[in-house]
Parts: structure tokens; sequence; C-alpha cells
């Protein structure tokens, strides 16, 4: 090829968008040779290699390690690349879906957020809420704390596991046993509020109220909703739902963390 049909590296790595340094260090290394080296140590470049440094890029972006560039890049065949490409494409779905969990997580986030914008935190309310989302660990049987602490683990790892991340607003339930007989500290389960899920807290008219404080130091506000509930003559109509609106993700005092307690009547 003629060396008037050839980019100088600057020019190169001006039209590829990668650095001078990089190109030096590619062609060293045997990723990506020039398609020239005159007898002075210029490098020159063909227009046809931005096509394979861009992929070269993008191999790289994904974390596949130099050799096994070089390797693709010396030996490649249009059956090699193929399977390049279906591997690279499992690489990416993946990123893409860790990234729309990423994003609903966040939006999830900040809509429990702006819930608090406003609130009376004192008072009582009766709300009739809307089916919400959730995504239940199983039921919990033994509640001393080293118990919860496995289960909570066990938990967790299941939702990794499941491609899900722990950013989503954390909750749990308390039977409507539980609450007759004042075990409010009785976890039944916990739950996050994941938007995708096909679990659901139920429809209906609740009690709603709030409290400030660190975990597991809200009792009395069971005591004031459940004082509320006999004195308007409200029955019980399931469990009811512990959300901690803000935690230590948004705020750095634990006294300052705000609990929302929802317990379904008629």
């Amino acid at each position: 090829m003629d060396k008037g049909r050839l980019f100088t590296i600057s020019e190169f790595a001006r039209i590829s968008g990668v650095s001078r340094d990089n190109l030096i260090f590619y062609d060293k290394v045997g990723v990506l040779k020039p398609e020239r080296v005159d007898y002075n140590g210029y490098r020159y470049y063909s227009i046809r290699q931005i096509w394979l440094v861009y992929f070269v890029m993008m191999f790289k972006e994904f974390g596949m390690p130099l050799e096994k560039i070089k390797e693709i890049s010396r030996d490649r065949t249009p059956e090699g690349i193929l399977q390049v490409f279906s591997n690279q494409k499992n690489v990416i779905q993946l990123e893409i879906h860790k990234l729309q969990q990423r994003l609903l997580m966040i939006q999830a986030q900040e809509d429990v957020i702006r819930e608090t914008q406003g609130l009376d935190e004192d008072a009582i309310h009766i709300q009739d809420r809307p089916a919400e989302p959730v995504l239940r660990g199983p039921v919990i049987h033994d509640f001393r704390q080293d118990r919860l602490n496995t289960y909570f683990s066990e938990f967790f790892n299941q939702v990794l596991a499941s491609g899900i991340g722990l950013g989503f607003p954390l909750g749990c339930e308390v039977t409507k046993q539980s609450l007759l007989r004042e075990e409010w500290g009785h976890i039944h389960r916990i739950y996050f509020r994941v938007p995708q899920s096909k679990q659901k807290k139920k429809a209906g008219k609740y009690v709603v109220g709030y409290a400030r404080g660190d975990y597991f130091t809200n009792f009395h506000l069971y005591e004031r909703m459940m004082d509320f509930i006999g004195e308007n003559n409200f029955s019980i109509n399931g469990a009811a739902y512990e959300e901690y609106m803000l935690d230590e993700v948004t705020t750095i005092d634990p006294s300052d963390y705000l609990m929302r307690l929802s317990i379904p009547v008629k």
C-alpha cells in the first residue's frame, strides 16, 4: 500500500480515539500492529484498521485479557469471530441487566425519599393504598438475633444470585397474630420493594404512622397505632408492613431514620 494512503500514528490516534501511547503499546505487545513501519521507526496505519482497533477497545472494555485479544487478532477467522461475538453479547446483556437493575433501584429510592417530603410524622393516617410489588424472603421461624442475622445474610445472597441488587428499599412483615400478641419484634419475613416483582402487597385500607429512630427501637409506634385502631373500632385485616423510608443510605444519624408502619384494617 502506498504511503500516501496511510495515516501517521498521530492521525490514526485522532481518528480512532485511541491514544498514541496506547497504539505504541498495542504494537509492542502484538495486539494491533501498524500496516507499515518505515526504516526510521515511524508507524503508519490504514483506514481498514479503524474497525479492528474499535473491536480491540471494546473487548478490552469488557475485561478481556490482552493476551486473548492478541490471539483473536492474530488468528481471526469468520467462525472464531462469530464465537467471540456470541460470548461478548452474553457479557453485554449481563451488563445491561445490571445497569437496568441499578436504574430501577435508584428510581425506587427516589420515590421513597420523595414520599417523606412534607409528611406530618406525628399524625396517624387512614389511607387507601394500592397493591405494591415486593420481593419477599422465606418465612422466619427463629427470632433469636444470631438466627435473624443468618437469615438476612441468606436472603441477601439469594437476591444477589438472582441478579437483583441490594439497594432497593427494605421492609418487613409482622403477622396479625404477632400484632395481637404484642410480639412486634417477631418479623414474619423481610422483603425488598422491587418494581418488577410479581409478588404484591395487597391493596386496601391501612392505618399508617411514622416514627424516627434506629432499627427495632420504634415499638412505641405499634402501641400508638394499636390504640388508635381500637379507639376507632377497626379490626386488623392482615400483616403489618414496617418500612424504613430514610436509613443509613440517606442520613448519617440512626436517630434520624424514618420508619413507616402500615397496618391493614377493616
